[in-house]
């Protein structure tokens, strides 16, 4: 009876300690979620954080294109009218006494190529014409020619898509892809000391790829993203919200003889 009563107890503390171990493990599961959960909410929070961020950067950019724009126009174009305005008046007197002056007329005609020539850099920083009128491809391939006219570096340009002319993608979306491009290829003539570039067009896995691969100092992955997050690293900035809003990706690779760029913009709609 005794023997009974003996196993009946260690029974029960067998169970006891059978669930507290249940229970153990089920807090622990519960509570090792929790912390997957919450380090996965932290973690959302910091790329939405980065994403305003990086968003606050471009639109930064985009105003401060828009007050030197602003400026532009203010500084320069208005006193070139103003200047033209009162040549017209006097011109108009001097008409009506019979005194017109014809080298004075003919020098504002230059005033007015010079007023001209200002508003259209003005509305070519805007939105280029170019690229609405010829769209990404050909405003690509121009751009590299302009860099050769300029004797500024020896420039090549390759498309082995199948698109000549037009790109599969909106305006906005060519617009934000030729600003991406001419940013790297700022961003190379400035720090890299090349002495070629090549802008190379292929199309991988449903994907436009744009490379540029020149002979200079090349950058990793990982040096952009520090400098990108650096004071002052507002170009940096604004190029990876371009490239977000894309919804492409970008990469960085250094090499010995050459360091290349790669762009890949997804293809939504062909």
């Amino acid at each position: 009876m005794e023997n009974q009563k003996d196993l009946a107890l260690l029974i029960v503390l067998g169970s006891l300690v059978f669930c507290f171990f249940i229970v153990a493990f089920v807090l622990f599961a519960v509570n090792y979620q929790k912390r997957i959960l919450h380090n996965d909410s932290k973690l959302k929070a910091v790329k939405a954080l980065q994403q305003i961020e990086l968003f606050n950067a471009s639109a930064e950019i985009e105003e401060r294109e828009k007050e030197r724009i602003a400026r532009n126009l203010h500084d320069e174009i208005n006193p070139l009218l103003n200047v033209l305005k009162q040549n017209l008046q006097r011109h108009r007197l001097y008409i009506m006494k019979n005194k017109f002056q014809v080298e004075s007329f003919n020098q504002d005609f230059e005033l007015i190529d010079k007023a001209m020539d200002g508003i259209r850099n003005s509305s070519y920083e805007l939105v280029p014409s170019f690229l609405i009128d010829y769209g990404l491809i050909v405003s690509l391939k121009d751009y590299i020619r302009s860099l050769n006219d300029a004797e500024i570096l020896p420039a090549n340009f390759v498309n082995t898509t199948h698109y000549n002319e037009t790109a599969p993608f909106i305006k906005q979306e060519q617009l934000n892809i030729y600003r991406v491009c001419l940013e790297v290829i700022n961003n190379i003539l400035k720090h890299t000391a090349c002495s070629q570039l090549s802008l190379n067009l292929s199309v991988l896995l449903n994907n436009f790829v744009i490379e540029f691969k020149h002979d200079g100092l090349g950058i990793s992955n990982a040096e952009v993203e520090k400098f990108t997050h650096v004071e002052g690293g507002l170009g940096l900035k604004s190029l990876k919200a371009r490239v977000l809003i894309l919804g492409a990706n970008i990469y960085y690779e250094k090499g010995k003889e050459n360091s290349t760029i790669v762009l890949k913009i997804p293809i939504k709609n062909d």
